[in-house]
């Protein structure tokens, strides 16, 4: 198993259709917590340059914390950016599979 349990076979499946895996590299977890400052504190306080953060919509604190979870990178001088833009003009490798965008001589993991 690779990356979040991205195995082989789905990486080899990504690369036939000329796609990339994303996966993420901080986990909010939120899907069960109910305490919106506890998942924020969680989000903030883990994210790193080229950081992604998973997140799930139904989680019982989510849409409480985003807030905070969208002001707190800003407060230590990062951006939010989308995946393309995480990636700039390197681009995505199909069939590769990322858990975090690339800074300076940093890499994604492969399967």
């Amino acid at each position: 198993m690779g990356v979040h349990g991205v195995t082989a076979q789905v990486a080899t499946a990504a690369r036939a259709l000329n796609l990339s895996v994303i996966g993420w590299n901080v986990d909010a977890s939120d899907a069960g917590d109910s305490d919106p400052e506890a998942v924020a504190r969680r989000a903030v306080d883990r994210a790193r340059p080229g950081s992604i953060i998973l997140m799930h919509e139904g989680g019982p604190a989510t849409i409480t914390a985003l807030p905070a979870i969208l002001r707190g990178p800003a407060a230590h001088g990062y951006a939010l950016v989308t995946v393309p833009e995480l990636f700039g003009s390197r681009g995505l490798e199909p069939g590769r599979v990322y858990d975090a965008g690339i800074v300076d001589s940093g890499q994604g993991s492969e399967p």
